[in-house]
């Protein structure tokens, strides 16, 4: 039971490839943390990751024995959902897309219970697009939640809300790892991660290194990624030996 890339190559036709050779073994109820520089392919590698052919060169994806090559069950394995309120339909209810996330996916969540979890009930019954951006990431990382998918990749989960709503998700992605699901997780906002990750993957010479969590996020973005704030290095070197695993 793991979710196992091997040698994926990710990019897209007629560009250079954004990664090679990455290989990662994604064991259940762990919380990884995907930290990178703007436009190194952090959300790129988490698509192919779920599946997606665009950004999919060539390598290969298993989730629990299945494979994209059967879609259908693979994506009941391994959900990828950009929190930019892209997955929701603005002309339904937060309990519309709870419920219908319970249905699709076969969850043994209670929709109910998972708004409770999440701060929704004060505007449950509110079309999306009445609803603030804070109110929409809130609602989005409640759908990840009760979808109860044995892989989740959150790209930027905590953008838009407010300290207490971020602890708030902190804790319910702690919770999911509880359940032995596991969730692979990007964010620029790097205080968040600290204290939640188990692993941390980076981006060094052209492909993904798994690195030791750290309690100081940004000291570790900085070690990797030189201070830089929109571009990963191009000096050649990986992690510095301490850091590689």
């Amino acid at each position: 039971m793991s979710l196992d890339i091997e040698n994926l190559t990710v990019g897209y036709r007629r560009e250079p490839p954004l990664l090679k050779d990455v290989s990662l073994h994604i064991d259940p109820g762990q919380i990884w943390g995907l930290i990178a520089p703007n436009g190194a392919g952090k959300t790129s590698l988490m698509r192919a990751i779920a599946g997606d052919a665009k950004p999919l060169v060539c390598g290969s994806l298993c989730a629990d024995g299945m494979t994209p090559l059967k879609p259908t069950p693979y994506n009941r394995f391994v959900s990828y959902v950009a929190c930019d309120d892209s997955a929701l339909n603005r002309s339904c209810t937060a309990r519309f897309h709870l419920k219908a996330a319970s249905d699709l996916w076969g969850s043994r969540l209670d929709p109910s219970e998972t708004a409770r979890l999440f701060e929704l009930d004060g505007f449950l019954d509110k079309p999306i697009r009445s609803l603030s951006q804070g109110m929409r990431q809130q609602v989005t990382i409640a759908l990840c939640y009760q979808q109860d998918a044995p892989y989740t990749l959150l790209d930027e989960p905590l953008n838009a809300l407010d300290p207490l709503k971020r602890e708030m998700a902190c804790r319910n992605l702690r919770d999911m790892a509880h359940r032995n699901c596991s969730v692979f997780v990007s964010s620029h906002i790097l205080s968040d991660l600290n204290g939640l990750c188990d692993k941390v993957v980076v981006f060094r010479s052209g492909t993904a290194v798994v690195v030791p969590a750290t309690a100081n996020m940004q000291e570790l973005f900085d070690r990797c990624y030189g201070g830089e704030s929109s571009h990963p290095s191009t000096d050649g070197n990986r992690p510095p030996r301490h850091l590689a695993r």
